[in-house]
């Protein structure tokens, strides 16, 4: 399962610990009979702590084949979304870790950025690229020249609608946003009443944004008592989203429910009820429902505080960990499956603390994340 990241952190910090043990005491043991025990002993646990750090870190060395580097590049699509922001990190952090070099770059939400940033990795002349698209059409080209270069390349999260891919990496965003639809469906049901719902899009020229929004609206007319009310594109900004609520909420009173596509919006979001007086904790009789995608920090504690109803956990974390798994066994010779979609997962008040929420973790710590223990995607490089 995804939630074993914190045993690995165990061994790691371990390490860390006894290292500082054992640099800043072994002077003063060294000074006294029992100092050689002491330092052996010292020495034998940093020793016992390295090996089992490594025993738990499966990546370790394998992107270093035969004394080479293996060279990745990340083009991302943007660093607004605590998502994007944590899956750049982690994936220089991971690369790292298992003995490749790797270089992010990042677009800005600029199609026209990324464009270029294409034609200037192609000159690069990695041995892999991964990427995000800020477009799915629009990056279609520079994918072709990357296939004409004889350079591998696999996207995570927002599929390129053209060019040859090693594979894809996903949730199922369709799923992610049916997630959404069935919780604010089932909740109104329960309660007699029509769902009246206020949309919140990302981005729509990119695959992800259009394929959670297909997949809500089709639970939404599933459920048979959602009455969409507007659908706003916002992408993935959080001005946009608060500017577009602060003005739809007002349009319709009888809005009862908002949906966003993630939780990059949340904050634009609820701002935007506070202002209009419209904002009011789970189990208040005036309260809007509110569902979003990702999963991450901020969602977890909305929904802690009863701000947040649902989310659709959408775990950067695990795609990265996926992208670099796939990574070492293409460079080892393994034959790797294309697409790779895996399901997505509620997260409400009763399990968002769980330790397996990537949302729980450490924030301000990406650097320092080991890798994933999870099964959705087995490496086969041993």
């Amino acid at each position: 399962m995804e939630g074993g990241i914190e045993g690995s952190i165990i061994w790691t910090e371990l390490v860390r610990v006894v290292t500082y043990v054992f640099r800043t005491e072994v002077k003063e043991m060294k000074r006294s009979k029992k100092g050689t025990i002491l330092v052996a002993v010292v020495v034998l646990l940093l020793a016992g702590a390295a090996f089992l750090s490594a025993q738990s870190n499966p990546l370790a060395g394998k992107l270093n084949i035969n004394g080479k580097q293996i060279y990745v590049i990340y083009l991302s699509n943007e660093t607004m979304s605590t998502w994007q922001s944590i899956s750049n990190i982690y994936m220089k952090q991971l690369v790292e870790e298992a003995g490749g070099k790797c270089d992010v770059f990042t677009a800005d939400s600029d199609s026209q950025k990324q464009a270029q940033q294409f034609e200037d990795a192609i000159v690069k002349k990695p041995d892999i690229i991964v990427t995000k698209p800020v477009d799915s059409t629009a990056i279609i080209p520079a994918v072709q020249k990357v296939n004409e270069a004889n350079i591998p390349i696999l996207s995570i999260d927002v599929k390129p609608d053209g060019g040859v891919l090693l594979t894809h990496i996903q949730t199922s965003q369709a799923d992610l946003g049916r997630l959404n639809a069935k919780y604010i469906g089932e909740y109104y049901k329960k309660l007699g009443k029509r769902a009246k719902v206020i949309v919140i899009n990302g981005q729509t020229e990119a695959s992800n944004s259009r394929e959670r929004r297909d997949g809500f609206n089709e639970e939404a007319a599933k459920q048979g008592n959602m009455d969409i009310l507007f659908e706003a594109k916002c992408d993935w900004d959080n001005m946009k989203a608060y500017n577009a609520v602060l003005d739809l909420i007002q349009k319709y009173p009888e809005c009862n429910a908002i949906n966003s596509q993630s939780d990059a919006m949340l904050k634009g979001i609820t701002q935007a009820l506070q202002q209009q007086d419209r904002l009011f904790l789970a189990g208040n009789p005036k309260h809007i429902i509110i569902t979003s995608i990702d999963g991450d920090a901020t969602a977890c504690d909305m929904i802690r505080k009863g701000l947040v109803d649902h989310d659709a956990e959408h775990n950067a974390a695990l795609h990265v960990d996926i992208a670099v798994k796939v990574i070492i066994d293409y460079f080892h010779g393994f034959k790797i499956p294309n697409p790779i979609v895996f399901a997505a997962f509620d997260v409400v008040k009763a399990n968002v603390s769980d330790s397996m929420r990537w949302g729980n973790l450490n924030v301000n710590d990406v650097a320092h994340w080991p890798p994933v223990k999870q099964d959705r995607y087995v490496m086969q490089t041993h």
